[in-house]
């Protein structure tokens, strides 16, 4: 579990910061079973406990339409800016849902390659 608290502080300092409002924590650790079925990569974070994928909510704990990029946009934004000093992975599958890990400076979207990837379109 040691190797969550950088990936949960993380989260709480893009609370603060407003970048995010609230979120909902849905996978962290993931057997390898468990990785394979959610088409995780061979080698995810997740199986070393390393990652966190999350929703995001407004305000008013609603979530975003899917149109919306509000949150999208200010993750990219802050992965462009801090990425390489932290050794951020921002994983952007929907206007709603994301993944953060420490573990390697790397963005990826929807289809979980880099090409994808909503931070390397702006």
């Amino acid at each position: 579990w040691k190797n969550l608290v950088k990936p949960l502080k993380l989260l709480e300092e893009l609370k603060q910061q407003k970048i995010i409002h609230n979120y909902r924590i849905v996978s962290v650790y993931r057997g390898k079973e468990a990785n394979e079925c959610s088409r995780g990569a061979k080698a995810s974070k997740h199986l070393y406990n390393h990652a966190v994928d999350f929703h995001v909510f407004d305000e008013n704990g609603k979530y975003y339409a899917d149109d919306d990029l509000t949150i999208q946009n200010k993750l990219c934004t802050y992965w462009r800016k801090n990425g390489k000093k932290l050794n951020l992975g921002l994983g952007t599958y929907t206007s709603n849902r994301f993944h953060i890990d420490l573990q390697g400076y790397r963005t990826w979207g929807h289809n979980y390659k880099g090409n994808s990837s909503a931070c390397l379109k702006q």
